[in-house]
């Protein structure tokens, strides 16, 4: 229903004579054309809609870029989180490089420029070998010396038809949201990288998996990362206090609403830290702004530590006392690095039934979709008592008594937090990224396994879909095509109306 109003929102606008081309380009790209260009002088028009789709009417582009000339393995990144997803991994295959997928930036992030003008500043200053990939590129050239592309999730990317061929692998980057992390999309990757003996019961459903550990945390069990509190953080924070470090998920699984009612007290006694989500701060920063908004009249609200999505969160967690987050995978990371825990616990019945289940759109590429269910593992630990390793709060109320509670009761939790990194994270050795590397250069040379039963299921389902999708895009196509009289449409899908 959705293409075909958009298709009959087109073609009315084609029709009639009064459109402008920047209504025009703004329906279809989301994009306001500049005042002043003459976009139809400066085209072939045997290639108007590849043109207009690539930044045509802007300046030449030119990024900054740190390639590595022998690179047989990508690594596919959007957000600079992605590049800490990797960052331990990278240093083991010199035959690698990251990738940067400006096109998908230039079109779910607002301010795109500043993000791949800062991204790649702090690539650079990380010292690692890159490159853009963004529109007006050929396809085929950039990617031909590429064996392997590596990802965290199913991308665009992946789909082009250049690397319909090559070969993927998934690393995980976080444990929470189980109908997510563990779909059928994993399907398409020849490889998944996962945690621990959790995330492969259910990731080898669709693909191969191997157990590597937590690669992000090498730094932190083999001893190269201080653990003390990162020097320009520390002079932030009142030595007095203890510091609550905030790790609130996105969507609509996020707690910001929540935890505003509770701030005024809890900036009065603590340092406070919010590391919002990657998603949070590209494809809703409307949220974050309301949230300053509401807190504004605070007078300590100026000491709130924001923190952006440059920064490692191995770092932050150490600079903590006590976390406090609802259903992001950051959970476990704490729990993972034994810090105190406050899970914010107020999904319903109600919300897994009916409101999770309102799908909304928001950004091009970015949508609310059914992420969790009661079982999934950020739930469990929060309702199972044999998993319970923190506070859980209703109420925000409770907030201060919570933090209060867990920060005296570490000990309390030893048990049942050695269980959960047991059933989680394997291998807290930090060898987690030699380890991963490893596992990837082999599939270079490793012959195709078959799919899963699960793998071949979703296929077909896919498949299935996608005939069906074709046909009705056929038949709107034929309805277009008598220049958008009703009459056939009635006539093709209601004959007897």
């Amino acid at each position: 229903m959705y293409h075909f109003s958009r298709a009959f929102k087109l073609f009315t606008m084609i029709q009639n004579k009064g459109t402008t081309y920047k209504e025009l380009i703004e329906f279809l790209y989301g994009e306001t054309p500049p005042t002043n260009h003459d976009f139809l002088a400066r085209i072939n028009p045997s290639v108007v809609t590849e043109t207009i789709k690539s930044n045509a009417y802007d300046e030449k582009v030119c990024y900054e870029e740190n390639p590595n000339p022998n690179a047989t393995i990508g690594f596919l990144i959007e957000y600079p989180f992605h590049y800490y997803i990797y960052k331990n991994i990278y240093p083991h295959l010199p035959e690698s490089e990251f990738i940067v997928d400006a096109i998908w930036i230039r079109r779910n992030v607002k301010n795109w420029e500043e993000l791949i003008e800062g991204f790649t500043k702090f690539l650079n200053v990380e010292k690692v070998r890159f490159r853009i990939f963004h529109t007006g590129l050929d396809a085929d050239e950039f990617f031909k010396n590429y064996q392997i592309l590596v990802s965290n999730t199913n991308k665009p990317i992946l789909d082009l038809p250049c690397n319909q061929k090559k070969k993927k692998v998934r690393v995980m980057y976080g444990h929470s949201k189980d109908l997510w992390n563990f779909g059928p999309w994993s399907r398409v990757f020849d490889l998944a990288l996962v945690y621990g003996p959790y995330s492969h019961k259910y990731v080898r459903n669709y693909t191969h998996s191997v157990v590597v550990g937590n690669a992000r945390f090498d730094g932190w069990f083999s001893g190269e990362v201080d653990k003390g509190i990162p020097a320009d953080l520390k002079k932030r924070l009142d030595p007095h206090k203890k510091t609550i470090l905030y790790l609130p998920t996105h969507g609509n699984l996020c707690s910001l609403e929540f935890i505003t009612v509770a701030m005024p007290e809890l900036l009065a006694n603590y340092n406070f830290i919010i590391k919002p989500h990657q998603l949070t701060l590209y494809a809703d920063p409307e949220r974050l702004d309301k949230f300053r908004q509401f807190i504004i009249d605070d007078p300590n609200s100026e000491r709130i530590i924001w923190v952006d999505d440059y920064s490692d969160l191995v770092g932050l967690l150490a600079a903590s006392d006590v976390i406090i987050s609802d259903n992001s995978g950051a959970i476990f990371d704490a729990v993972l690095l034994d810090k105190p825990i406050v899970l914010i616990d107020t999904l319903t019945d109600q919300f897994f039934e009916k409101e999770m289940w309102n799908i909304e759109k928001r950004g091009k590429d970015v949508w609310d979709i059914p992420l969790s269910y009661p079982g999934s593992i950020e739930q469990q630990i929060k309702h199972d008592k044999q998993m319970q390793v923190g506070e859980n709060v209703k109420d925000a109320q409770e907030l201060s008594d919570a933090i209060a509670h867990a920060l005296s009761g570490i000990e309390r939790e030893a048990g049942r937090r050695k269980r959960i990194k047991d059933l989680i994270f394997s291998y807290r050795d930090g060898s987690s990224g030699r380890r991963s590397a490893s596992a990837i250069r082999s599939l270079v040379k490793s012959e195709s396994r078959e799919k899963t039963f699960l793998a071949l299921q979703a296929e077909m389902e896919v498949s299935r879909n996608t005939i069906f999708l074709k046909e009705m895009i056929a038949d709107l196509q034929r309805v277009a095509r008598s220049y958008f009289r009703v009459s056939p449409l009635y006539e093709y899908y209601c004959p007897n109306f």
